[in-house]
């Protein structure tokens, strides 16, 4: 529990922290009071993000939780697409009626903002989803589900995407979680977890990001009963391509469903992170676990 003292008079101290509404935001840098830059953050669970605690409709607001740049739902009705169902206990969207491309996004421009004139182009992509049980798992070869990412394609992210995958109908080992990294004028390097049962049917914290020493995906369940998986890649160029059109989204992007009852993992919270201009490139891993601890002890998820 957080006890928030509000006076009108300036503090003396000028080492005191701000106030911010997430404590993921907590000893960044902010531009003014309530605001932290180079960050969009949103969590269902909290009413100044999500005001309307129901199943949203297409163009409703995702309010950013560093103060600024707010962002939207983007709901689709290709394919007789439904809107996410809203799970009030959880606090998460469910995508059993989705057929296409559903969730919350960033804003338009924020991306190609933070990220294409960086020099170095580290970020962190996260979020909170409650993954599919084996049973659950989408059993179409080939099957490319991008369930965060920034909004491509499943396939030819511009920075990175993660997404549930299956190779090969039914067979053994098919199943797998794998991340996408995006690449000027090719095809996307890529990071896979085959056949990962140790977090099918939980909710999982999931971090895809890049620093100067590599890219990485990082798994953690927050049941706390298996290890955290993090794999990585060499760090490679940043990518040049056109960002301008990139915006992350979580839950379902352009994947079609031959029908209802496809997509069954649920998404929570999330965000994206410049770590180039925040200062935290080099501790991103201590930040993912730090923030799974936090959403571990605040019990909405688990």
């Amino acid at each position: 529990m957080t006890l928030s003292l509000i006076s009108n008079t300036p503090a003396k101290n000028a080492k005191l922290p701000r106030r911010v509404r997430d404590n993921f935001l907590s000893g960044l840098p902010q531009p003014a009071n309530d605001v932290v830059g180079n960050v969009f953050s949103w969590s269902l669970d909290h009413p100044f993000s999500f005001e309307k605690q129901a199943a949203p409709a297409n163009g409703d607001a995702i309010v950013n939780l560093a103060g600024k740049d707010n962002g939207d739902f983007l709901v689709s009705t290709n394919y007789n697409s439904l809107a996410p169902t809203w799970y009030p206990a959880e606090k998460s969207l469910g995508f059993d009626n989705v057929k296409w491309t559903a969730g919350p996004r960033t804003p338009a421009g924020w991306m190609e903002a933070q990220f294409e004139a960086a020099a170095l182009q580290h970020y962190l992509i996260g979020g909170y989803f409650l993954m599919p049980t084996a049973a659950q798992w989408p059993a179409t070869q080939a099957t490319i589900h991008s369930i965060m990412g920034d909004q491509n394609g499943s396939s030819n992210p511009r920075l990175a995407s993660f997404r549930i995958t299956r190779n090969n109908d039914a067979a053994p080992g098919s199943r797998a979680f794998s991340a996408a990294f995006g690449r000027s004028g090719t095809a996307p390097e890529g990071i896979t977890i085959n056949e990962p049962v140790q977090f099918m049917g939980k909710w999982c914290f999931v971090g895809i990001y890049r620093n100067a020493a590599e890219r990485g995906l990082y798994i953690e369940a927050l049941d706390a009963t298996v290890d955290p998986v993090l794999r990585t890649l060499p760090v490679g160029a940043k990518n040049t391509d056109d960002l301008a059109a990139s915006r992350v989204i979580w839950g379902l992007d352009n994947a079609q469903a031959l029908g209802a009852g496809t997509y069954f993992h649920r998404a929570h919270r999330g965000f994206v992170e410049n770590l180039e201009a925040t200062g935290r490139a080099a501790d991103v891993i201590s930040v993912m676990k730090a923030d799974a601890a936090r959403i571990r002890a605040r019990g909405v998820i688990a």
